[in-house]
């Protein structure tokens, strides 16, 4: 095909050269008009205008430069104030791979994924992804898609008829016909130009704006990868690279980190960071994401129950029942027991009929279910505290169950979770022996009470029995054990009655004990009216705090146990001390039986074991129970430590808090101890 000479491919002419080139012009037009028919005028524009888009996407792609990843994280970083070690750890991550959540102006597989996740995590897993920066991830996410930028130009990018026409005519006007024809490419170049008397400005304004759209999603692009890479590792974190507890003790030693030292911290958690993330570059970000999560059986459980809790609130939740206490039971009949029906349906604890105004068996029926998984005294009667209870709202049991997502998250048992250990929940009342995942045994507890005073030193109400969440390893059994009153319970529970009474501590079958220092303290000997039984059960901690048995057993049988003065009274304490002897010394039934009788032959001493394998003891604060039968169980929040937490994660979750103070009836829980450990 012939071309037409005045474009000259190959010397590359500007359009301010060919405007200026009337000499050639004037000089070669006869000539050209001679050469090149108008019917290959035609042919040329036509097959151009069919070329045409893809020529101003082309072009409009080469003007577009690709900043450097070291660029955009640095830039990122000021205006969304990370600190110099995000910033690095964030470049150094891209400098070392593909990108993977943005490739070709799109996000990926993992980058949706990715983004779901951070989206979702509040109600998936009760995380506060508020400072995740999702408003700058969807503002980004906004500006990609090359193939969405060509198809919103491409209208304006096309060459119609008239188009066509005008530009026969610029041709025919300045250049006449030749024998050779120019390429598509030139004749584009020309006119994205812009030249002064361009015949197509539509096109090249088009372009232009394609161009535009394009350096921004060119910046979006790695600004998009750098964001979804914090909020991955930022979650991440939260899941569990930041909870120190999950790396493993032989991890910890051949490294040489120290968890417990804070300046370390920052050290280990980027290289826990970057391993995971190079991991989430071979695995998948969804799946290592997955692997992150507790290993723990309630995790799992508790996630199903916030969807449940969750889709209860989009219902609308349930009705408010009021009516005076003690009135709803078994044979009455009234409109509020419709309310009733309704709410126990609500929940899914009622399944018969709605309309009904009796209070009949069924309804009995379902209102001890609910009362069962909620800690209270299981009557069948609706009583003060029920009632307090069937009128939490649904927000606030959904923020419950998110809460105890987070605590489980924080969780000290960490890589216990893969090797024996006891676990202690103190709303829970409960304590449990674990060998990795397989759970040996389950048994009641009684805690400290929830007993407060002033502190004569700052003048705040405070807490003075309760158990304190904390973890060590017990490594002693004591068999008929001896009780030495620590100085806190002697000053408040015993200085005054021996005042009163100096006999009081020889009445009562107490020794005063005077060591060599000339340090004085009480002892209660061995025996039957011991407050620790026959067996106690030490993992040496500065709280003073371990496991015992009791003489007061009659406590097990209250749904709410927190009576001590700090100690953990366990139910069966003898039962769990074969468990302890059988899995440490491997002994069988009769060898343990022997051994228990020769522990109490001197009835007057103490008898300390050595456990040959120390066992991780956690004590920790869970207000919400997943149960084996895919309960949910809600827990009296004892020491009101979480109702700060719940009532930030409602707030978030919902919106603000609808006001509700605390997880259950302030007066649920004993205000008073008993005396004893």
């Amino acid at each position: 095909m012939r071309r037409l000479l005045a474009f000259a491919l190959g010397l590359g002419l500007s359009a301010s050269t060919f405007g200026c080139s009337s000499a050639l012009q004037d000089s070669r037009s006869e000539e050209l008009l001679a050469i090149v028919h108008e019917k290959e005028l035609e042919h040329f524009v036509a097959t151009f205008a069919i070329e045409a888009p893809t020529r101003a996407v082309l072009w409009a792609e080469q003007q577009v430069e690709t900043p450097s990843w070291d660029t955009v994280a640095a830039q990122l970083g000021r205006d969304l104030d990370w600190d110099d070690e995000a910033v690095r750890l964030l470049t150094e991550l891209h400098r070392s791979g593909t990108p993977p959540f943005v490739r070709g102006g799109r996000l990926t597989s993992g980058g949706t994924e990715t983004f779901r996740m951070l989206a979702h995590a509040h109600r998936e897993h009760g995380m506060d992804n508020r400072s995740w920066h999702l408003d700058e991830i969807e503002a980004r996410m906004a500006t990609l898609g090359r193939d969405e930028l060509v198809r919103e130009l491409h209208e304006a990018l096309r060459i119609g008829p008239d188009d066509e026409r005008r530009l026969r005519e610029w041709l025919e006007a300045r250049i006449g016909l030749d024998g050779t024809a120019p390429s598509h490419p030139d004749l584009a170049r020309l006119l994205l130009a812009d030249p002064e008397d361009n015949p197509l400005p539509r096109y090249s304004e088009a372009a232009r704006a394609l161009a535009t759209k394009l350096a921004e999603g060119a910046m979006a692009a790695p600004e998009l990868e750098i964001l979804l890479a914090f909020g991955w590792l930022a979650m991440a974190s939260e899941m569990r690279l930041a909870n120190f507890y999950f790396i493993p003790r032989d991890v910890r030693e051949e490294r040489e980190w120290n968890i417990r030292d804070r300046s370390q911290r920052g050290e280990i958690l980027r290289f826990l960071q970057r391993e995971a993330f190079e991991e989430a570059r071979e695995s998948g970000f969804a799946h290592v994401m997955e692997h992150l999560e507790p290993p723990s059986e309630q995790y799992a459980g508790l996630r199903r129950s916030l969807v449940r809790y969750l889709e209860y609130v989009e219902r609308g939740g349930w009705p408010e029942i009021d009516v005076p206490a003690n009135r709803l039971r078994e044979g009455y009949s009234g409109p509020e027991v419709l309310t009733l029906r309704e709410r126990l349906h609500a929940e899914d604890y009622f399944d018969g009929a709605l309309d009904s105004p009796e209070f009949d068996h069924a309804l009995r029926r379902a209102l001890l279910h609910y009362q069962h998984t909620h800690q209270l005294q299981e009557s069948g009667v609706v009583d003060r505290i029920t009632l307090f209870s069937l009128n939490v709202p649904a927000e606030r049991r959904a923020a419950q169950i998110a809460v105890t997502l987070q605590r489980w998250r924080e969780s000290t048992i960490g890589a216990d979770f893969d090797r024996r250990h006891i676990r202690a929940s103190l709303p829970d009342f409960h304590a449990e022996l674990w060998e990795a995942d397989e759970r040996l045994m389950r048994f009641r507890t009684v805690i400290g009470s929830n007993r407060r005073a002033r502190n004569p030193r700052t003048g705040e109400v405070e807490l003075i029995t309760a158990t304190p969440t904390f973890y060590r390893s017990m490594r002693y059994v004591v068999f008929n054990p001896t009780w030495n009153i620590p100085p806190g319970i002697r000053q408040r529970d015993y200085d005054p009655r021996i005042e009163e009474n100096p006999n009081y501590l020889e009445e009562q079958g107490y020794q005063l004990m005077v060591g060599d220092d000339g340090r004085e303290w009480i002892r209660q000997p061995p025996g039957p009216t011991n407050p620790l039984g026959r067996v106690k059960f030490l993992f040496p901690n500065e709280h003073h705090v371990y496991f015992h048995d009791t003489p007061q057993r009659h406590l097990f049988s209250h749904p709410i146990r927190a009576y001590s003065s700090g100690c953990v009274r366990i139910q069966d304490a003898m039962d769990f001390a074969r468990l302890l002897l059988r899995l440490d010394r491997g002994w069988n039934d009769r060898r343990i039986e022997d051994f228990i009788e020769s522990q109490f032959d001197d009835p007057d001493n103490e008898r300390w074991v050595s456990l040959i394998h120390p066992i991780p003891v956690h004590i920790e604060y869970y207000v919400v129970r997943y149960d084996d039968t895919g309960d949910t169980h809600f827990l009296a929040d004892i020491y009101r430590w979480d109702t700060e937490r719940v009532d930030a994660m409602e707030s978030l979750l919902f919106g603000e808090a609808d006001g509700v103070s605390g997880v259950e009836d302030p007066e649920r829980a004993p205000l008073s101890v008993v005396s004893g450990p």
